[in-house]
């Protein structure tokens, strides 16, 4: 036990437990080695240039891996913060996803380091992944609010997800719900979270506040589409809840099927695209077609992990 708490503090992120080890030892035999050349300096220095050669092999093998490591965040921490604003980026995510291949998780111990690779994994769709990492990242500083964020925008996308494949479930809508609500206290706002509050907002049928999430983000940035999706969702929403209001208001029930056989028509469809199409048909009384689509809404999430 005592051997395990010994290895732990002296344990350096990104290094395994023996190259830090490695890293504090050449450090110290080297100073040790320096004082003894101090000392005898008009004596025979000699006998201290091997330890000191080896000090220095010592350092610079961890002290190499531990730059690289670093240096491997520093880019992965530019790439989410890169995709936080512009979530429909395809290249960056390629890169990231392979920037995160090639970090080992298991020598990672910094909470600031843990909550970027929850961050990471959050991004690319992997929820349970980035709870995991940002549970350790509290673990080893509780109430550190990056992590905190981190875990809050993990678990209200867990919570969307299943509410896609789950449109009746009510227990589903609380959870969004009550999700939503601690997303809204996250200081650090940016498209990403903007785009998971307005599919929230949509699937729990408040589609104003997911149009004015919406917008905020196409403001920014005009190419993002995925905002564009959730205002066309939005309306389609809206005209049928309409037609289910006034049944003699036709013009809105036409006005969203056919919104609805334009979006039938697209070769690939979204999982919150397929969602709301589902709920949709429910709405028009098709339960063929919205089981048919909870079906492709599943395999779109599936794709995502």
């Amino acid at each position: 036990m005592l051997l395990n708490i010994n290895l732990n503090f002296l344990t350096i992120d990104g290094l395994k437990p023996f190259e830090s080890i490695l890293l504090y030892f050449g450090c110290f035999l080297f100073f040790i080695m320096i004082a003894g050349v101090l000392i005898n300096i008009r004596g025979d220095i000699k006998k201290f240039v091997p330890f000191i050669a080896f000090s220095i092999i010592m350092i610079g093998y961890s002290g190499i891996k531990k730059i690289s490591i670093d240096t491997k965040f520093g880019k992965i921490e530019v790439e989410n913060r890169m995709l936080m604003n512009d979530p429909s980026n395809i290249q960056i995510k390629q890169d990231l996803e392979n920037d995160i291949s090639k970090i080992n998780p298991s020598v990672v111990y910094s909470s600031k380091n843990l909550t970027q690779l929850a961050k990471a994994k959050t991004i690319l769709g992997q929820y349970d992944e980035g709870t995991k990492y940002a549970d350790k990242a509290l673990q080893k500083e509780p109430g550190y609010v990056p992590a905190i964020e981190m875990k809050t925008l993990a678990q209200t996308s867990l919570a969307i997800n299943f509410l896609m494949i789950n449109p009746d479930n009510q227990q589903a809508i609380s959870d969004v719900n009550k999700n939503l609500n601690n997303l809204k206290r996250i200081s650090s706002r940016n498209n990403y979270t903007r785009l998971k509050v307005a599919e929230g907002n949509l699937l729990v049928g408040k589609t104003t506040e997911a149009k004015e999430n919406a917008a905020v983000i196409l403001s920014e940035n005009p190419k993002e589409d995925k905002a564009n999706e959730i205002i066309q969702l939005a309306k389609i929403k809206e005209d049928l809840q309409k037609a289910i209001e006034s049944p003699a208001d036709t013009f809105a029930r036409s006005k969203a099927i056919k919104h609805i056989e334009s979006i039938e028509k697209t070769a690939s469809k979204s999982a919150i695209q397929s969602a709301v199409i589902a709920k949709a048909f429910q709405s028009l009384g098709n339960e063929r077609k919205k089981n048919k689509y909870i079906d492709s809404t599943k395999i779109q999430l599936r794709r995502l992990k």
